[in-house]
This record gives C-alpha cells, structure tokens and sequence, in this order.
C-alpha cells in the first residue's frame, strides 16, 4: 500500500523535494539499523550536519523531531531484546539502549507499548504468552508520517 501511494506521488514532487525526502529516508533507515545511535547527537555527528539542522529538517519531512525516531527504534529493540530473551536484567537492558535510567526506561517502554517492560517479559517467557499480541512500535507507522508530499 505504501509503495502504491509513493508511486503516484513521486512524479508530482519537484527534484529539490525528492532530494530532501531521500535524505530523510537515508537518515530514518541508518537510524534504524545502527543501534548504537542514541542521541540525536551522534546522528548529526555522522550526517556532518548540527542537531538544530536534523531538527529542523525532520519537522518538515517527518513531523516528529529526530529524538522521537530515535526513541522509537530503541524501544523496538528494547521488546525485541526482551522477546528473544536476551537483555540481562531491564536494568542492563536500559543501560545498554542509552536510557539514564530504568525508571525512565521504564515509563518509556509503558508509554509506547501499553504495559511495563517487565510485564512485557512475564508474558514473553509465558507458553503462549500476551507478548506477541501487545502493541509493539514499528517503523510502518513512522513511514507513513513522512511519505506523503508536503510543499517548501
């Protein structure tokens, strides 16, 4: 569906605005595949850009700012860490993914997820357990943010 709706918006974006949208995919993907980028820091650091540039350069594209993707992906990691049974204690498990701490790790995880992390990995450790039917974030939902034609 989504490569359907690029498909008939492609061709109505002027060249200027197709390069932008390319670099926001390039960014969102290495974002999503480099785990070790934690802040949007380390991002602009690799981009060879500011953070107030990536700031701004999200708010028009993706409509949400560079910490939230950033956010997103660390708590997708974070419930794929707890489903496969490989993150330690969720203590560890928040110092690994950049949080200061787990209480914030913690409210985090709630916010996004539906229920506490270690909730989360009762029922992954379960036979049969909630984990596979909870809520999960997933980068579907950020793609369709930033796919849509938006003018300069």
């Amino acid at each position: 569906m989504v490569e359907r709706a690029e498909a008939l918006l492609r061709p109505l974006m002027p060249a200027s605005v197709d390069a932008r949208l390319r670099r926001v995919q390039r960014i969102v993907e290495r974002i999503e595949r480099d785990r070790s980028i934690l802040r949007v820091g380390d991002i602009a650091e690799r981009e060879g850009t500011s953070p107030r540039a990536l700031q701004l350069l999200f708010r028009d594209w993706v409509g949400v700012p560079p910490k939230w993707v950033i956010g997103h992906y660390r708590l997708q990691e974070a419930a794929d860490r707890i489903e496969r049974g490989t993150f330690g204690t969720l203590a560890e498990l928040a110092q690994a993914l950049g949080y200061f701490d787990q209480a914030h790790f913690a409210r985090e995880f709630k916010a996004i997820v539906g229920v506490a992390p270690s909730r989360y990995a009762r029922s992954s450790r379960s036979a049969g357990g909630e984990a596979s039917r909870l809520s999960k974030p997933r980068s579907a939902l950020l793609v369709g943010l930033w796919l849509a034609y938006r003018p300069a």
